[in-house]
Formats: structure tokens, C-alpha cells, sequence
């Protein structure tokens, strides 16, 4: 991955464009705190959805049971329903390959 500050990148985007092209990630920094990354087409559809990472079969899937709950008269779940359902377990490490 590539670090970029948002200076640089307002002065050098077409350069860093055709980095994250060739499948380096380039992280954008503001005061040396990361802010945003700049991906390939190709990089950002592998990692999912621009609808914070839920697919096109979940939005479907809560559509659907929503639907349903309403026909069997269930107007809305509160939190006390989902009480208990996380689970709590760290999650999985992911590891990217490197382009």
C-alpha cells in the first residue's frame, strides 16, 4: 500500500490513479492520520457493495422478511427481540494479497 497526503493527492491524482490501477492500494492521510483509499475498479468490486459491505442478497433478504413479519403482524422489532443473537466472538482475520 502506498501513503499519499491529501496535498499530494490534489496535486499528483492522475500519478496516484494509475498506481491503485496496477493494484497498489494508496491510503490518503490528512496530518499523517489515514482518511480515505484510493482502490482499483477491479479492487473495490471484489470487496463488496458500496452499501457498507452488505450485498444485494441481504438487502433482498431484509426486504423479504420485513415483508413477511408485516404480514403476520409484526409492525416493527426492537432491540430486546436480537437480544442475545450476536455473536460475540472476535471475528476473522482477512489477509489481502499483495498486487
Amino acid at each position: 500500500m502506498r501513503d499519499a497526503s491529501v496535498k499530494e493527492a490534489k496535486n499528483t491524482l492522475t500519478g496516484l490513479i494509475r498506481v491503485a490501477e496496477r493494484g497498489v492500494p494508496v491510503r490518503l492521510t490528512r496530518r499523517g492520520k489515514p482518511v480515505a483509499v484510493l482502490l482499483s475498479l477491479a479492487a473495490f468490486e471484489r470487496r463488496g457493495s458500496p452499501t457498507g459491505g452488505v450485498s444485494e442478497g441481504a438487502v433482498v433478504f431484509s426486504r423479504a422478511l420485513r415483508a413477511q413479519l408485516r404480514s403476520e403482524g409484526v409492525a416493527r422489532l426492537g432491540v430486546d427481540e436480537f437480544a442475545g443473537l450476536r455473536d460475540r466472538r472476535p471475528g476473522r482475520i482477512t489477509v489481502l494479497p499483495h498486487a
